[in-house]
Parts: C-alpha cells; structure tokens; sequence
C-alpha cells in the first residue's frame, strides 16, 4: 500500500455521516476511506492522535474484526482506514455484533453499539467499521472537567502480553505507551 498524506486525499460523493464523520471512498486509493470531523466534533491533536493509536491497538488484537487505521490527521480533522467492501442486504445479525462487542470491550474499550457501525465485508467477516475514541471529559455536575479514559490500559497490556508475535506484541506495547503519554498530554494542557 502506498504511503499516504493529508494532500492526496480524492474524495467526491460521501458513503456514510455519522454524529462524528462524514465518510467518503478515496478517489485515489479506493482502498481507502476518508473520514472528516464535522465542525462541532473537532478534535483536539492529542485526541485524534490517541484515536489512532486505540484503533491501531484493537486492530492488532482484532484484525479480523476491525479495520486498520493509516492516517489520523489533526490539520485536516481526518482520519483514514480500511474501506469495508460490503452489500446492504447482506447486514450481520445481533448475535455476530454482540460476539463482537464483547471481545473489544473485554479490553475497556468503548464500542458504539449502534448497529449501523457494523457491516459484513465480501468475504463474509463480520468489522466493526467505527474508531475507538480514547477518552473524554465530564462537562457537567461536581466532577465537571474530571478526565476519563475509553479504554483500560490494564487489560490491553494483558491482552497484548498474551500474543505469540513477538513483533506484533512490541509494536503494540509501543502503541499502548503513546497513546498513555497523549493521554496525559491531554490532561496537562492548557485549554484555552
């Protein structure tokens, strides 16, 4: 797969919008979607950055499951991933979403249950097609502006110690430690 940047970005006709994204196939590298933060969801870097290593983590725990993430880009509030060939009639059942709900969350991480995050690829395997949204902060009530984490770093670190790859496994542990330091980079800056 060729290496990719925020300039080289084709999109024309969105494939799907969300509360988050707008989606689009890329042009260039049909490969590839294109997801943009709309204006009211614009991320901080430390956040978007922290998106991208949580996705690269539960991709690499669960690549058949979740596709994996190339670019996560604060200047242009993009992210960009796998994209999921699908068909519409052929949509997974409950069952296959919760089995896949549950191994994620196993993890700590949230997953957005909404079913329309789940599609079935043309292989038949059932993706979770959404990014892991690292953390966030109460906004409301005595614990306003108190930080939370979408993920619990314990279990991943368990669940990446129990890999047989030793490469995957450092590579993760990498990703696991980058998104820690963002997430205290995130609690230490100062917002203005």
């Amino acid at each position: 797969m060729k290496r990719y940047a925020p300039d080289t970005f084709s999109v024309e006709k969105p494939i799907g919008a969300g509360r988050e994204r707008v989606v689009y196939r890329d042009s260039n590298n049909p490969e590839l979607a294109v997801g943009f933060f709309h204006e009211y969801a614009k991320e901080e870097p430390e956040k978007i950055k922290g998106r991208f290593y949580l996705t690269k983590i539960v991709h690499g725990l669960f690549p058949n499951a979740t596709p994996d993430i190339h670019l996560a880009d604060s200047r242009t509030q993009a992210l960009v991933t796998d994209y999921i060939d699908s068909e519409p009639e052929n949509l997974p059942i409950p069952i296959e979403i919760r089995k896949i709900r549950l191994s994620i969350s196993d993890l700590g991480v949230l997953v957005d249950q909404a079913q329309l995050n789940f599609l079935r690829d043309k292989s038949g395997e059932v993706k979770y097609i959404e990014t892991f949204s690292p953390w966030g902060q109460i906004t409301v009530g005595e614990k306003r502006g108190t930080w939370f984490r979408d993920y619990d770093p314990e279990k991943i670190l368990s669940a990446i110690e129990a890999l047989t790859d030793p490469l995957l496994k450092h590579k993760l542990t990498n990703y696991l430690t980058r998104l820690e330091s963002l997430f205290f980079e995130a609690q230490n800056k100062k917002h203005v």
